[in-house]
């Protein structure tokens, strides 16, 4: 993990001019986009659900967590990619050349991400829901502030199953968008690349990377909540912890998965001498 780690920050320091300007971009959009969404929210009531500004409103929430991530991981992709040619001695001009099976690729990658997310959050919404209806069943005659102590505490396990959650359903595609970039294929060879060329051994990378978003959720959970914390609730504290998301959970892990796909020899047919040998 410490060597995935290390790798990332390689190419964030070969690039450490366009990864600055695009931690500023993104933190500035995200911001923009979620103080619009949260304007428009506040404008039209809650309780008549079927109105044109309530239908807006979700359906620009829902612009925002789709759309904005997405951009600002095709354009990390591209960042990373020209930081990998010049650790390897390259002299790669900052030309960001965006390529339709990437895009593509990346869409049909975050589609599938989401639903395995969406699955697994149901069925951990469901756990909880029995282990706090067990709880409530245990604590009728505790005190107050043992009963405050073990809600808390089960809602750090939550949190932490959360980011679990998160960890496993991105990392089960992230990599296919870099390889399609890297190897210039589409999602079907990219998944087959995947599955089958990287380590021999089906999933290992995939695996590595899992452990490596998890402890980036990590950092980033533990960063937001110390700064909230710290020096409260507002707009210092959101440009704050939006530019850490964006450094942590974007830049970083879009250079930690460029190593990845970079450093695996590229898959190969087997030949007539290998297959004398075996």
């Amino acid at each position: 993990m410490g060597s995935d780690l290390r790798a990332g920050l390689a190419i964030i320091r070969a690039t450490w001019v366009a990864v600055a300007v695009f931690v500023l971009f993104g933190t500035g959009v995200t911001l923009a986009f979620n103080a619009l969404s949260a304007s428009l929210l506040s404008d039209v009531s809650l309780e008549l659900p079927l109105v044109p500004g309530f239908l807006s409103a979700l359906i620009l929430d829902a612009l925002v967590e789709m759309i904005v991530p997405y951009l600002l991981i095709l354009f990390m992709i591209e960042i990373a990619a020209i930081g990998g040619e010049r650790l390897a001695g390259k002299d790669s001009r900052m030309q960001l050349v965006f390529k339709l099976n990437v895009a593509w690729s990346l869409l049909v990658a975050a589609i599938f991400s989401t639903l395995i997310i969406t699955l697994l959050g149901w069925l951990l919404q469901a756990f909880m829901g029995v282990v706090l209806l067990s709880l409530f069943g245990d604590t009728a005659n505790q005190d107050s502030g043992s009963v405050i102590s073990t809600l808390g505490l089960i809602g750090i396990v939550q949190h932490l199953l959360i980011l679990i959650v998160l960890a496993f359903g991105i990392s089960r595609f992230a990599l296919i968008p870099v390889i399609a970039r890297h190897h210039a294929v589409g999602f079907g060879e990219a998944w087959r690349l995947q599955t089958h060329g990287f380590d021999n051994y089906y999933g290992s990378v995939r695996n590595r990377f899992f452990r490596v978003l998890l402890v980036l959720l990590v950092i980033e959970a533990v960063i937001a909540l110390a700064v909230t914390s710290g020096i409260g609730d507002g707009f210092f504290t959101n440009i704050l912890v939006s530019a850490v998301s964006v450094f942590l959970l974007t830049v970083w892990a879009v250079a930690i998965l460029t190593c990845m796909v970079r450093s695996q020899p590229e898959a190969s047919e087997p030949t007539n001498e290998d297959t004398q040998d075996h």
